[in-house]
C-alpha cells in the first residue's frame, strides 16, 4: 500500500510541474523572451545523448525497462533546461528557498508523528523505521540532510539577512528551529546514507563559519543540539522503534559492489544491455564459481553511476563522465564566481556555493541507492538547485542567445512537450488508481483493467499483464480452461527473462507439473531454489517428502 501511495504521489508532482513548464513555455513564446544555454547544459545534453545510444541494440524483451530510465533522464534535461531560463533575483531565489524548505518541513513533521505517534500519525508507519510519505527511510533522510544543509547556509550568508531587525529576529529564531529540528530527526531516522548527507553541514559551517561570529556560534549550537537530542532520544530508549542493525545491510551492499564490479569486468566494452540488471545480476551471481548466496532480489546496484556502466558498458562510462564534467564545471564556476563576489563584497556572495554543499546529501544518496527512482520531489529539487547555482555562476556575456523567431518555434514546441508530458502522465494516473483498485479486491475481477484506455494500457503494460495473468490463475480454480494455463505458461516463462519473482516461479512450476512438462518444471524450481534458498516451496521432492513424514509423526 504503501509504495503504491507513493508512486501516487509521484505521478501527481509530475502532472503539476508539467503543467506548470506549459504555462510557462507558452508564456515565453508569447513575450518572445530569449533563451540562454550554458556550457554545463552542453556537458549534460551530449552526455544523455550518449547514455541513449545502447538503445539502438536493445532487446525487445527490455526494450520498455530501458526506454522509461533514458525517458527519465531526458525529462530531468528538460526541467533542468527550464529552471535555467528563470531569472533568480534575490526575491525569487528567497521564495523558492523558503518553498522548498516549507516541503522539507512537512516531510518532517510527518516523519515525527511516525516516530511519537506511529499508528495514528497522518501516514501511518509499516515496519519498524519513519519513512515520511516516501515509504523509504533513507530517501526521508537523505531529503531532511539537504535541509538541513539549506537551513544552515540561509543562516551563515549575510546577503540574505532582512533589512527589518524584528523580521530578521524572528527570521533566524525560526532558522535555528528548524537546523536543531532537522538535525534531531536525522539521527532518530538511522540511515547511514542521511548520516553522510549531513556531512555537507559541517562543510557548509566550515567554509563560511566565522568563530568569532555570534550566527555562527548560534548555528553550530543549534545543529550540535539537534544532533545531541536525537541521540540522547534513540540511546535512553525514549523512542517507541528500536535501533537498527547494520550489520547484515553493510555485508549486502559489500557483496553486491564485488558482483557488479565482476560484471563490469566480464564485459567491459557493451556492457550486459539496457533493462536487464535484475535477471543478469541474479543469474550472474549463480552461476559464478563458488556461486554467491544470494539474500535478496536487487533490481539496482546501489549505485547510480555502475547501473549506466554495468548496462551501457563503455557508452554508458562515457556519457555517465560527461554528466559528471557537466556538474564539475557548475562546482568550479559556482566557487570562482562566489570568490569574486565575496572580494567584492555583493550581496548574494557564497550562494552558489551554499548550493553546491545543498545538493550534495542527494548526490551522495545516488551512489549508495536509487532515490530520484522513488521520489519525484527529490529529482526536481536536485535538477532546480542545480541550474539555480548553474545560472547564478554564469555570466550574462558569456550565455548564448537565440534569434527571434528561432526562439518563439522552440518555445512552442517546449510547451507542446509538456502538455503532453501532463497527459501522459495523466493516463498513467488513471492506470494506476484502477490497478489499485483491482489489487485491492484480490483481483477477482480484472474487467476494469480490460476497460483501460490503450495508452493506460501501453504506459502500464507490464504491471497490468502480471494482474491479469493472476487473475486467469483464478479463473483457472472455477472453469478447469486449460488455455488459461497455457497462456500463464507462456507469459510466465517471458517474464522471468526479465523479473526475479518467486510467486510466479512457484506458479509455474505447478502449472509445468500440471501439464506434465516435469522436466522444465524441474529446471525452474532447481533454478527458484538457488534464487531462494529458504523458501519451502523450492526444496527437492526428496527434501519435502522428509518434511511431511516429520510434520506428521
Amino acid at each position: 500500500k504503501g509504495l503504491i501511495l507513493a508512486f501516487h504521489i509521484n505521478i501527481q508532482i509530475t502532472i503539476g510541474l508539467a503543467l506548470w513548464l506549459f504555462f510557462f513555455w507558452l508564456w515565453r513564446a508569447k513575450n518572445n523572451r530569449a533563451i540562454s544555454f550554458t556550457s554545463a547544459l552542453t556537458y549534460f545534453t551530449v552526455g544523455i545523448a550518449v547514455l541513449a545510444l545502447p538503445m539502438w541494440y536493445t532487446t525487445d524483451i527490455r526494450f520498455s525497462g530501458a526506454a522509461w530510465r533514458v525517458s527519465g533522464v531526458t525529462i530531468g534535461l528538460y526541467w533542468f533546461f527550464s529552471c535555467l531560463q528563470l531569472r533568480w533575483h534575490r526575491g525569487t531565489l528567497l521564495a523558492v528557498l523558503y518553498g522548498i524548505l516549507f516541503l522539507i518541513s512537512v516531510q518532517a513533521v510527518i516523519a515525527g508523528q511516525q516516530l511519537l505517534m506511529p499508528y495514528e500519525a497522518w501516514v501511518p508507519l509499516y515496519g519498524r523505521r519513519v519513512y515520511g510519505t516516501f515509504f523509504q527511510p533513507n530517501v526521508l533522510a537523505s531529503l531532511i540532510a539537504t535541509g538541513v544543509t539549506l537551513t544552515l547556509g540561509m543562516l551563515l550568508l549575510p546577503g540574505l539577512a532582512s533589512k527589518h531587525i524584528r523580521l530578521e529576529r524572528l527570521r533566524r529564531c525560526s532558522m535555528f528551529v528548524l537546523l536543531a529540528g532537522f538535525s534531531a530527526l536525522l539521527v532518530c531516522i538511522q540511515s547511514r546514507a542521511g548520516w553522510l548527507g549531513g556531512v555537507a553541514a559541517v562543510l557548509l559551517l566550515f567554509r563560511f563559519g566565522r568563530l568569532n561570529s555570534p550566527r555562527t556560534i548560534s548555528a553550530a549550537a543549534a545543529l550540535t543540539g539537534g544532533v545531541l537530542l536525537g541521540s540522547s532520544w534513540l540511546l535512553l530508549g525514549h523512542s517507541l522503534l528500536p535501533l537498527t542493525d547494520h550489520a547484515h545491510s553493510n555485508l549486502a551492499r559489500w557483496s553486491m559492489l564485488r558482483d557488479t564490479l565482476a560484471m563490469i569486468g566480464d564485459k567491459p566494452w557493451q556492457g550486459w544491455g539496457y533493462g536487464g540488471f535484475e535477471y543478469d545480476f541474479q543469474h550472474f551471481r549463480i552461476n559464478q564459481t563458488p556461486a554467491t548466496l544470494v539474500t535478496e532480489i536487487a533490481r539496482h546496484p546501489h549505485n547510480e553511476i555502475l547501473l549506466w556502466i554495468v548496462e551501457g558498458g563503455l557508452v554508458g562510462f562515457a556519457g555517465v563522465m560527461l554528466v559528471l564534467a557537466g556538474m564539475g564545471t557548475v562546482i568550479r564556476k559556482a566557487i570562482k564566481q562566489d570568490r569574486i563576489a565575496l572580494m567584492a563584497g555583493h550581496r548574494m556572495a557564497g550562494m552558489p556555493t551554499a548550493l553546491c554543499f545543498a545538493v550534495l546529501p542527494m548526490a551522495i544518496h545516488t551512489l549508495l541507492e536509487f532515490p530520484f527512482y522513488l521520489s519525484t520531489l527529490h529529482f526536481a529539487i536536485f535538477l532546480l538547485l542545480l541550474a539555480i547555482v548553474d545560472r547564478l555562476s554564469t555570466k550574462e556575456a558569456k550565455q548564448h542567445i537565440l534569434p527571434g523567431t528561432t526562439n518563439t518555434v522552440l518555445s512552442s514546441t517546449l510547451a507542446a512537450l509538456a502538455l503532453g508530458l501532463s497527459v501522459l502522465a495523466g493516463f498513467t494516473l488513471k492506470g494506476e488508481e484502477t490497478i489499485t483498485q483491482v489489487e485491492k479486491f484480490g483481483m477477482e475481477d480484472i474487467m476494469p483493467l480490460k476497460a483501460l484506455p490503450p495508452l493506460s494500457r501501453l504506459l502500464l503494460e507490464q504491471r497490468i499483464s502480471f494482474d491479469e495473468q493472476v487473475g486467469s490463475l483464478m479463473t483457472y480454480n472455477r472453469t478447469r480452461d486449460e488455455h488459461l494455463l497455457e497462456g500463464y505458461s507462456h507469459w510466465a516463462q517471458t517474464y522471468l527473462q526479465q523479473r526475479i519473482d518467486k510467486n510466479v516461479y512457484a506458479s509455474l512450476i505447478q502449472v509445468l507439473r500440471h501439464q506434465k512438462d516435469i522436466e522444465t518444471a524441474e529446471r525452474y524450481r532447481r533454478e527458484a531454489a538457488l534464487f531462494f534458498p529458504t523458501d519451502a516451496r523450492f526444496a527437492p521432492a526428496d527434501k519435502m517428502n522428509t518434511l511431511r513424514n516429520n510434520m506428521d509423526r
